[in-house]
């Protein structure tokens, strides 16, 4: 069986393939610009005079050039975005071989990625992004594509794939605009500025579709993607009945009730279980605290317990405090169950406790020796104030604030 991992950006593609690599050891995985069969998303499809060319052009990386070559017929693919060099024109020069934005005729495009379906009969491997995304962003973008004509295309997709054991994993995005703000913070240098997000608008804002549609700006990048995934999940039903799954990835806060408090309880207990056996922070940790303590905050008119709901699950949840005077607003505490960590989903439930409760003037703190703490709420704009309150040999807390 083989695996395609689909979805738009920022919907935890890239994750879920690491998840599935650890989970099946013996399955390959192939991601965004790695050498496929299938796909050719960041590489360069090159004829071998074309090829030869390159190498003449650039002596110096020869030995790179030839490690990320790979010969299909009468065709060189070489993975240029993995070779390492600070020569931006190399990069520039390569891009123009992509087969992708309108660099070659729609028949051509046609013809290599069907005949590569086609011819491709491989075994145990997870794909990114390597059935949809680029192809679906090509044909809509740059071909100016109806919708029915794509659903025609990947009719025949289907035709070249017939015979092969394989499963379509769709991350369906219920927030697109979160899913970008997450990827918008993630794919920023040290400083806060973002590398990624003006790209893609660019990209968006330059392309013929929006230059035919008079479309342009974050508002209508949001609405294509939402138009994008809406035809995505349409092919997924019409074209490939049977072959799919469709995966929900989003976050959603759920007002904690009376009746839940002792599942709050239990929950708490369990997930900080870990970091008081680590700490031995007996007076003061989370996973030392008693029912009693969780009803008490309940209790007060400033406190809201969340569950954080992913997955159709509660992964875990989120206390706010909120006095509505202008003071700072507070979480404490904040967990994942240990199950669903390294999904983002603290990262979301902060974004959505923030669309709750307002973006400015926050609170919160943490463990100084927790350093994926630290690089969490410092990459949402939480900066340390100064205050470092030892605990213990094991630990110190570090306090943050974000206005």
């Amino acid at each position: 069986m083989n695996y395609f991992v689909e979805g738009l950006q920022g919907s935890g593609k890239t994750t879920l393939v690491g998840q599935l690599s650890e989970l099946s050891p013996k399955y390959t995985a192939i991601r965004e610009g790695e050498y496929s069969p299938v796909e050719l998303a960041w590489c360069a499809y090159l004829t071998k005079e074309e090829y030869e060319e390159k190498l003449e052009k650039y002596p110096d990386l020869r030995d790179q050039i030839e490690e990320k070559t790979y010969y299909e017929d009468d065709h060189v693919i070489l993975c240029y975005t993995k070779v390492r060099t600070e020569d931006r024109s190399f990069y520039q020069d390569l891009e123009q071989y992509e087969i992708y934005n309108n660099r070659v005729s729609f028949e051509d495009f046609k013809k290599i990625i069907l005949t590569r379906f086609t011819k491709w009969n491989g075994d145990m491997n997870i794909f990114e992004c390597s059935l949809f995304q680029n192809i679906v962003e090509d044909l809509m973008l740059f071909r100016v594509c109806s919708d029915e004509e794509i659903v025609s295309f990947y009719k025949e997709v289907k035709k070249a794939l017939e015979g092969k054991k394989y499963h379509i994993m769709y991350l369906k995005a219920e927030d697109i605009r979160g899913n970008l703000q997450v990827i918008r913070k993630e794919r920023s240098d040290e400083n806060g500025r973002e590398l990624w997000f003006p790209l893609m608008l660019d990209f968006f804002d330059n392309c013929p579709y929006s230059k035919a549609k008079g479309t342009s700006g974050e508002e209508d990048l949001i609405a294509h993607f939402a138009h994008r995934q809406e035809l995505e999940l349409r092919i997924l039903e019409e074209v490939f009945p049977g072959k799919y799954s469709v995966l929900l990835r989003g976050v959603k806060l759920i007002p904690v009730t009376r009746e839940d408090l002792e599942t709050v309880w239990k929950m708490q207990i369990e997930a900080f279980s870990g970091l008081l056996e680590k700490y031995q922070d007996y007076d003061m940790s989370p996973g030392a605290e008693k029912l009693e303590k969780i009803e008490a905050r309940f209790n007060q008119p400033w406190t809201t317990y969340y569950f954080i709901v992913a997955e159709n699950k509660k992964v875990g949840a989120i206390r706010v405090v909120d006095k509505k005077d202008g003071s700072r607003k507070r979480i404490s505490p904040i967990w994942i169950m240990e199950e669903f960590r390294g999904k983002g989903y603290a990262q979301r439930a902060i974004m959505e406790a923030e669309k709750i409760h307002g973006t400015d003037n926050w609170c919160l703190d943490t463990i100084l020796q927790e350093k994926g703490n630290l690089h969490l709420y410092e990459k949402l704009g939480y900066h340390r104030t100064g205050q470092i309150e030892h605990i213990n040999d094991r630990m110190d807390i570090v306090f943050y604030e974000k206005d």
